[in-house]
């Protein structure tokens, strides 16, 4: 019975080790592509400050 009990226990604690490995590869990807996107935001970001403004349109009055 003893050993029926630590059988169970073990069970028990593997389990939520294997669901924690599973939470934190899930975790490390959402980083993974949060990071990705962070990147091309920036890139996006600099490529558009290095853009030149618009200039308004001297045909209208005003």
């Amino acid at each position: 019975m003893f050993q029926k009990v630590l059988d169970e226990r073990s069970e028990l604690i593997e389990g939520g080790i294997k669901k924690a490995e599973e939470a934190q590869a899930e975790a490390k990807e959402a980083l993974e592509q949060y990071r990705a996107q962070l990147a091309e935001a920036r890139t996006e970001l600099h490529r558009s400050a290095r853009r030149p403004a618009p200039r308004a349109s001297r045909s209208s009055p005003i």
